[in-house]
C-alpha cells in the first residue's frame, strides 16, 4: 500500500587491493542488530575482481554467522531480501540489540592475494516499521605473512 517502506539499504566498500604474497585473508566486523525478527534483517555480500555480488554463505563465517533465513514472499514478507540467510532479531527477545562481531574467511568465498575485492552490506525491510535496525562498524580485512603477526590489509570506518 501507500505506507510501504520496503526496500534496501546498502553500505559498499570501495575496491580493496589484496596484497600479494599474504597467508590467510580474514574480514572481521563489529555490529548492532535490533529488527523484526524474520521480516527485517542484513547479510554480507562480496565482489571478488569486478565479478557480481554474491552472498557470503554461512559456512565462511568462522565465528558468528547468520542466525536466520529472513521469511518468504510465502510468509508474508515484502523485503527484498526475502528467502537469503541473514542477521535477524534482538538479543533473546529483547526490543533492543548489542554490538557483537563476526569473523570471514575470505579464502572460502574465493579470495586469493593479489585479488580485488568489494563488500557490500544490505539491510532490507518489509512493508511496516521495525525496531532500530542493523549498525556495523570497525570492518578490518587482515591477512598474515608466514611466521608474522596481522597485518591490517584496508580498514573502513
Amino acid at each position: 500500500g501507500a505506507g510501504d517502506i520496503s526496500g534496501v539499504s546498502r553500505l559498499t566498500s570501495p575496491a580493496i587491493d589484496i596484497p600479494s604474497g599474504q597467508g590467510a585473508l580474514r574480514l572481521t566486523f563489529d555490529h548492532y542488530l535490533a529488527t523484526e525478527i524474520g521480516f527485517d534483517g542484513g547479510n554480507l555480500k562480496i565482489s571478488v575482481n569486478a565479478g557480481g555480488f554474491e552472498l557470503v554463505p554461512a559456512s565462511a563465517f568462522v565465528f558468528n554467522d547468520y542466525n536466520i533465513t529472513l521469511s518468504t514472499q510465502q510468509q508474508g514478507s515484502t523485503n527484498p531480501l526475502r528467502g537469503q540467510a541473514g542477521f535477524s532479531g534482538t538479543d533473546g527477545g529483547e526490543v533492543h540489540g548489542s554490538w557483537g562481531q563476526s569473523q570471514v574467511d575470505l579464502s572460502m568465498v574465493g579470495v586469493s592475494p593479489g585479488d580485488t575485492v568489494q563488500l557490500r552490506f544490505d539491510f532490507g525491510r518489509d512493508g511496516c516499521g521495525g525496531i532500530d535496525g542493523w549498525y556495523v562498524d570497525d570492518i578490518t580485512l587482515s591477512t598474515c605473512r608466514a611466521g608474522s603477526g596481522p597485518a591490517s590489509a584496508a580498514r573502513e570506518e
